[in-house]
């Protein structure tokens, strides 16, 4: 259902006019906004043009997809519809609407900008532009991912909450999320990238159950080539004067060869090897209720 961000009134009509306050959503190039405050558009270090391709070259990009679509298909084999919170370029949002048969998949982002540029990557998927932190819906969604945002948001805590407000109530449905882990990697980069924080395990787990989820499975990834990172960490986490396109214009060969590595480690994950380590984690969660309901559906159906 929708939510109006003037009243708090949900309401089931096509129309995202509030049948209870009469308040109308505005629309900025086309995309239906709820956002009032237009001034807090940041610049881009690095033009999504430009991005878009480092995007497509990376082997960390690459590996991360196909990752998400591998336990999308696995975890969530319902998915009437799908919700990308910061959909930033649509890189993602392109993949899965090219890989996954989804017959509703929206996308939000706080950028406008980022959004109208999602929009010439993909061709079915409804945008947004919200604050994660404030979602316009309330039980809308079999699953929503949320792709290495949450480092980026101070209120980590509100926007899994918002996350789970916006998630049905059935059995089965869930959350999908990766963020960067390893306090200890935190360099200038993740500064430039504007990132908060980066997480311990336990951080993001505990934070995600507060919110309302059980955890199905937490693996790190990129695990195998951790060490190189923690190199490349340790020599620029002292500068001040970095380029972030260096931490994309890697080696043709480097990147070939981490590809390869990555990709060894995930057949590894498919077996069900749930790796300690890694630049980044994956978390799978459902709802709380969810497994309540399951046991009840599962009694009445061998009763009957």
């Amino acid at each position: 259902m929708k939510l109006c961000i003037a009243c708090e009134q949900s309401f089931g009509t096509v129309s995202w006019v509030c049948p209870r306050c009469g308040f109308a959503q505005t629309k900025r190039k086309g995309i239906i906004s709820f956002i009032s405050d237009t001034k807090n558009e940041q610049e881009e270090l690095v033009p999504l043009e430009e991005f878009a391709v480092f995007e497509e070259r990376h082997f960390w990009f690459k590996r991360r997809s196909q990752l998400i679509i591998w336990f999308l298909k696995k975890y969530f084999p319902l998915r009437y519809n799908f919700l990308e919170i910061g959909c930033g370029s649509g890189y993602v949002s392109r993949i899965i609407e090219k890989e996954l048969s989804i017959p509703e998949q929206y996308g939000t982002d706080i950028s406008l900008t980022r959004l109208d540029f999602c929009r010439t990557r993909t061709k079915s998927v409804q945008l947004f532009q919200a604050d994660a932190q404030g979602l316009p819906f309330v039980d809308e969604f079999d699953v929503i991912g949320i792709f290495d945002v949450l480092e980026h948001v101070d209120d980590d805590r509100q926007v899994l909450i918002q996350a789970h407000q916006a998630l049905k109530k059935r059995s089965g449905a869930g959350v999908i999320i990766t963020v960067p882990q390893h306090p200890s990697l935190f360099s200038q980069h993740d500064v430039m990238s504007g990132h908060v924080r980066r997480y311990t395990r336990n951080e993001i787990t505990g934070k995600i159950r507060h919110a309302g989820f059980r955890i199905e499975r937490v693996t790190s990834f990129v695990s195998f080539v951790l060490p190189v990172l923690f190199i490349s960490r340790i020599f620029n986490k002292k500068s001040k004067a970095m380029d972030i396109r260096r931490e994309f214009q890697i080696n043709r060969f480097l990147n070939f060869l981490f590809s390869q590595v990555a990709a060894i480690e995930f057949l590894l994950i498919r077996f069900g090897i749930n790796f300690p380590f890694g630049s980044s984690l994956l978390i799978i969660a459902k709802n709380k209720s969810s497994l309540k309901k399951k046991v009840k559906e599962k009694i009445f159906l061998e009763r009957n």
